[in-house]
């Protein structure tokens, strides 16, 4: 259940809403994995106000908001957020924006154990054990983005961001100990959930888009990313640090193409580098997304899809330790009515 208000006030312009979410679920795993209590029902209530304010008329807008929400793992949150928006003039504006938001806890850190073989000669066994007091990962996001226009068919954007981030999500090493029952005797190796990490992510993005003529259109992309994560004292983190450092690539970019040929043909091309993943490792990789499609008449669209052209397969993610699930090349053909 969704409400929301918006309403303009002189120099105010005011949205406000609230919602209900109430999720059920059940959970039947096989052994030696488990969700305790298998079915839960969670509840979650949220609120938020937004005011866009012009300061100055046409030139400079302050908008600023808050979200609360109650949920069912951690209990209150509030994330609050502000942003400026200053009009140069007709071709140039200026963004600063500071925000507050939270990830909240699953059932995965709070519900969830599971056992898997370590050592057969011993044997060692590793058991994640869940952990109820798991709290919501935190974030402080900080932008600064400038837009130019210097032709009516010509804009382009770059904004830069640091983030704050704090009780990150970590894999604690708890104190071994022997198992016996039921026979044989097996080592266990506790980890659980914690919020043990904390850190910074900071980048760039540029776009750039170029309204050719009236029938051609390219636009073009790049973002950079850097994850620096540190144990809070204390802490025995075995493995997300590194992970999350390196499971998100520094560098992409991505160029397109739209084409009009004519009233009832369309052509689209996009391109697209990513760099290499250290945590996998998963290989930097450029592949392309070709759409070619036909107007009809009467509401019927043809079109021919292929995506990921540049080779028969690529890897993008590493699934597990020693699972790989490539991306292979592909294409379709679909029918729209649109009436």
């Amino acid at each position: 259940l969704d409400l929301q208000y918006q309403r303009q006030h002189g120099r105010h312009r005011v949205i406000g809403g609230a919602g209900l979410r109430v999720t059920q679920g059940r959970i039947a795993a096989v052994a030696p994995t488990g969700f305790t209590p298998s079915t839960r029902t969670d509840h979650l209530v949220t609120a938020f106000g937004h005011d866009d304010i012009q300061l100055v008329p046409d030139r400079l807008q302050l908008g600023v908001g808050v979200k609360g929400e109650h949920n069912a793992y951690s209990g209150f949150e509030v994330q609050p957020s502000a942003r400026v928006l200053w009009t140069l003039n007709a071709a140039n504006r200026i963004t600063a924006s500071v925000t507050r938001a939270v990830r909240t806890p699953s059932r995965v850190e709070t519900d969830y154990t599971t056992t898997s073989l370590a050592n057969p000669a011993t044997p060692a066994f590793v058991r994640l054990l869940p952990n109820p007091g798991f709290v919501p990962e935190k974030l402080v996001a900080y932008e600064l983005g400038y837009r130019v226009q210097p032709w009516p068919r010509l804009y382009a954007t770059a904004s830069t961001f640091v983030n704050d981030l704090d009780d990150v999500l970590s894999t604690e090493l708890l104190t071994a100990f022997v198992e016996a029952t039921p026979p044989p005797a097996r080592l266990i190796l506790p980890v659980t959930f914690d919020n043990r990490l904390h850190g910074s992510s900071y980048g760039i993005e540029t776009t750039i888009d170029w309204r050719t003529t009236s029938w051609w259109r390219t636009t073009a992309g790049y973002s950079y990313l850097r994850i620096a994560l540190t144990r809070d004292p204390g802490g025995a983190d075995v493995s997300q640090e590194r992970r999350n450092e390196g499971l998100t690539p520094r560098h992409q970019t991505q160029i397109g193409v739209s084409l009009d040929a004519g009233r009832s043909v369309q052509l689209d091309w996009m391109w697209r580098y990513v760099s290499r993943l250290p945590a996998g490792p998963v290989p930097g990789y450029a592949t392309s997304n070709v759409r070619i499609g036909w107007q009809l008449g009467r509401g019927l669209e043809l079109a021919v899809v292929g995506q990921d052209l540049h080779g028969p397969r690529h890897l993008e993610w590493l699934a597990g330790a020693d699972t790989t699930t490539p991306i292979r090349r592909s294409g379709y053909v679909s029918l729209t009515w649109r009436q």
